[in-house]
C-alpha cells in the first residue's frame, strides 16, 4: 500500500481532487435520445460527434447498440401482434439504455425538416446500425407522434427511475414546441430540469448549449462519481 501511495492516501485522494475537470469528461456517460425519422437521426448523431471531440468520449445515442430482435420479428409482414413485441423489445432496449447513463439529453425535434447542411459524418455513423437517413432529400410521411417515445422515456428516466432533474437535459426544436411542449410539461413536468429551445437546424446553438452543461455535469452533479472512476483507473 505504501508503494502506491508514497506520500498517504489522503495526499494522493487531494492529487485526485485536484485533477483537471477535463481529464474527467471521459468518464461522463452522457446519453442522448430523440426522434430517429427522416433526417432527425443525424442531427443527434453530429451532436454526439461533437460532444466526443470535446472530450466526452462515453456519449452514446440510443440507436447505439449491439441488440438485435429475434429473427421472427425482423421480416416486412409481422402481424399486429408482432409489431407490439418488436415494440416491447426495443422499449426495453431503451430503458437499459437509460438504465446505464450518468446523464440523459431528451430532444423533441421536427421530423420535416431536411437537414442536408449537416456534416457527411452525420449520416455514416459507423456505430450506428440505422441507415435510412435520407441526406437532405424528400421527406417520407411521419406519424403524429414521431417524438412519443422520447416523452415516453423521459417519463420513465424522471418518474421510474426517481432520476434527479438536475441530471436532465431537455431541448425543443422551436417548430415542434408548440405540437409537444404542452404535452411533455403535463405528462412528466420540467420546471426543475434544464430544459430550452432552439431555432430550427441550430446545430452549432445546440452543442453549445450541451458542451456548457456537459460541463456543468462533470464539474459539479457528477463529480464525485467521475473522480472515483478517475481514481479506479489510476490504481
Amino acid at each position: 500500500m505504501a508503494g502506491w501511495f508514497p506520500d498517504g492516501f489522503d495526499a494522493e485522494r487531494q492529487k485526485v481532487d485536484a485533477a483537471s475537470d477535463r481529464a474527467l469528461y471521459k468518464y461522463l456517460r452522457v446519453h442522448i435520445l430523440g426522434p430517429y425519422v427522416n433526417d432527425c437521426h443525424p442531427f443527434l448523431s453530429e451532436i454526439k460527434h461533437r460532444l466526443r471531440d470535446d472530450g466526452f468520449t462515453r456519449a452514446k445515442l440510443c440507436t447505439d447498440r449491439d441488440e438485435t430482435p429475434p429473427a421472427r420479428l425482423q421480416g416486412d409482414d409481422l402481424s399486429k401482434e408482432e409489431e407490439q413485441e418488436l415494440s416491447e423489445f426495443w422499449t426495453e432496449v431503451s430503458y437499459r439504455f437509460l438504465q446505464n447513463a450518468d446523464v440523459a439529453i431528451f430532444f423533441f425535434l421536427d421530423p420535416t425538416i431536411g437537414r442536408s447542411t449537416l456534416p457527411t459524418r452525420a449520416f455514416r455513423d459507423k456505430e450506428d446500425p440505422e441507415t435510412n437517413h435520407l441526406h437532405g432529400q424528400a421527406i417520407y410521411d411521419t406519424p403524429q407522434d414521431a417524438n412519443g417515445s422520447v416523452v415516453e422515456e423521459l417519463n420513465y428516466w424522471l418518474r421510474e427511475m426517481d432520476m434527479g432533474s438536475s441530471r436532465t437535459m431537455v431541448l425543443f426544436e422551436k417548430t415542434n414546441y408548440d405540437q409537444t411542449g404542452s404535452l411533455v410539461k403535463g405528462r412528466v413536468g420540467l420546471q426543475r430540469c434544464h430544459w430550452d429551445t432552439f431555432e430550427v437546424n441550430a446545430v452549432d446553438a445546440v452543442h453549445r448549449k450541451i458542451r456548457s452543461r456537459s460541463m456543468n455535469w462533470a464539474m459539479k452533479d457528477c463529480k464525485p462519481r467521475l473522480q472515483d472512476q478517475y481514481y479506479d483507473d489510476r490504481f
